[in-house]
């Protein structure tokens, strides 16, 4: 690294500092999503609002963030990214307290829209910000912290979140966040330094609108298609028709104009491509388990929510620990090999999975969690930084945009299929296995039932029809889990096709 890059960076303390403001927003952001998840059902309950309606409070949230994350780039290269950094807080506070105070679901629905739309920067702008804050030496470390600070919402806004909905109502699900938003804009405001702003570059709207179109709709068929029946309904049909023209007019302007809204030479970075891809496939693995494992403990395994806290608490400490370390093994061994650990470790956590049972013990289960909470925060801090390594400094407000948008993306994508894959795969077990318990099935008729079956009796063909539905549910979860590991085994190889950081 040259001396004139160095030079031109924060002094340490001041880093350090910087740090804690982005931190302190990647919190916000985490937070709010987490306990307004939890405090939903009360939501509903109080707005006397239907499953599907109240539903609208995440997805409109969700429709804006997707939205607005690529344009928070071009947004950040003009205006700066600390100026960015506080509109974006002091927008998100101010819609989190309108948000509070409303007592009708559509204005509810409108403000979370307008709040996601705010929370779209703090991602990507504040790894930007410590992209260009960091030294190369010390920016796997400053990513780990990021990485914790955000494991750190995940994990503690479920607690406040049940906390609230046993003591207080809904409203102070959204309160908590503002101590918090005060915090970041103060720590901001005073120790981030602004950027270079660009104003010589104009911004393509139509290739803007195309892209949010697109990305709007394709967050609607992702959010509502399997409450939806997918295609069978003519809402998610015209979404998807809405996608596709979206993105087709989008690829059509970005190929003919002279100043397409997305530079394509980013993609001309073989490491940012590969490292995008890459945490598409990682977040798709990460959030669909977040989805998978509490309702395999509780709806299979039958564990208390108690419990299922616990299991996910130890695989959040486990990635929180790997995120720390994993920043100082990176200065030693070079991102690429903790990289393959960490996608190792996840897939070894997803095979044990594959392997539960109705009754596996807890051990396992733990043992499990363990593994693949390990691996989530070796591979992804690594991954954060190893992608703009070598990325052209001028793309890199437009770049972090882009690769945030892949986590939003692989989530909700990675959410669905497998989702929808589990739901199927256990239809088709259940046809399969119902086919063999009938009076005619020379095995059942000369081999003991358990207690309270019955193929005569109405009551014990009930019970026999909750147990074949049950091990149908597993086959379908078992199939999940050993996919998802096929899956990141698959993207060990690619990893070897990034570019070597110079100094690794």
């Amino acid at each position: 690294m040259n001396d004139t890059r160095v030079a031109a960076l924060p002094p340490p303390g001041q880093r350090r500092l910087i740090l804690i403001a982005i931190v302190l927003g990647t919190i916000l952001q985490v937070l709010d999503s987490s306990v307004a998840t939890i405090t939903l059902p009360h939501m509903q309950g109080s707005l006397a609002a239907t499953q599907d309606q109240i539903s609208w409070v995440m997805t409109s949230y969700m429709v804006a963030a997707v939205i607005m994350t690529p344009f928070t780039g071009a947004v950040a290269g003009r205006i700066g990214r600390k100026r960015l950094l506080l509109i974006s807080v002091v927008g998100f506070t101010m819609t989190t307290i309108f948000v509070a105070q409303s007592n009708s679901l559509i204005e509810i629905v409108v403000l979370r829209f307008i709040q996601g739309a705010f929370a779209a920067a703090f991602m990507p702008v504040g790894q930007s910000t410590l992209l260009a804050t960091f030294p190369q030496e010390e920016l796997a470390l400053a990513m780990g912290w990021r990485s914790l600070g955000t494991m750190f919402g995940m994990s503690l806004g479920p607690v406040i979140g049940g906390y609230i909905v046993e003591f207080e109502n809904w409203r102070w699900g959204f309160y908590i966040n503002l101590p918090i938003a005060a915090a970041a804009f103060a720590m901001i405001y005073a120790f981030v330094p602004e950027s270079t702003r660009r104003h010589d570059d104009p911004l393509n709207w139509f290739g803007f609108l195309m892209l949010a179109t697109g990305l709007g709709a394709l967050q609607l068929v992702l959010n509502r298609g399997q409450r939806m029946d997918w295609f069978d309904s003519g809402e998610i049909v015209f979404a998807a028709v809405a996608a596709l023209v979206g993105f087709y007019f989008f690829t059509i302007n970005s190929v003919l104009s002279r100043r397409p809204f997305i530079d394509p030479n980013i993609f001309k970075d073989r490491t940012f491509t590969i490292g995008m891809s890459l945490v598409f496939f990682f977040v798709w693995m990460m959030f669909t388990l977040l989805v998978l494992m509490p309702a395999y403990l509780q709806d299979i395994r039958g564990l208390p929510i108690s419990e299922v806290g616990k299991v996910m608490g130890v695989r959040a400490a486990a990635t929180m620990f790997a995120s720390v370390i994993a920043g100082w093994l990176v200065q030693r061994m070079g991102p690429r090999r903790i990289i393959v650990l960490g996608l190792i470790c996840i897939a070894t956590g997803e095979w044990q999975m594959s392997l539960f049972t109705t009754d596996v013990g807890m051990n396992f289960i733990l043992m499990a969690s363990v593994f693949f909470g390990l691996g989530s925060g070796f591979a992804f801090v690594p991954l954060n930084v190893t992608s703009f390594w070598t990325l052209d400094p001028r793309h890199r407000n437009m770049a972090t945009g882009l690769f945030a948008l892949m986590t939003i993306l692989g989530g909700s994508i990675g959410i669905s299929v497998m989702v929808t894959n589990l739901v199927r795969s256990a239809q088709s077990n259940r046809s399969a296995l119902i086919e063999h318990v009938t009076p005619y099935n020379e095995v059942l008729r000369h081999t003991p039932l358990p207690p309270g079956w019955s193929l005569t009796d109405p009551v014990g063909l009930t019970a026999a029809a909750d147990e074949i539905q049950r091990q149908a549910m597993m086959i379908a979860y078992v199939n999940d889990f050993r996919l998802l590991a096929i899956l990141t085994l698959i993207c060990i190889p690619f990893v070897y096709f990034m570019r070597k950081p110079r100094s690794a």
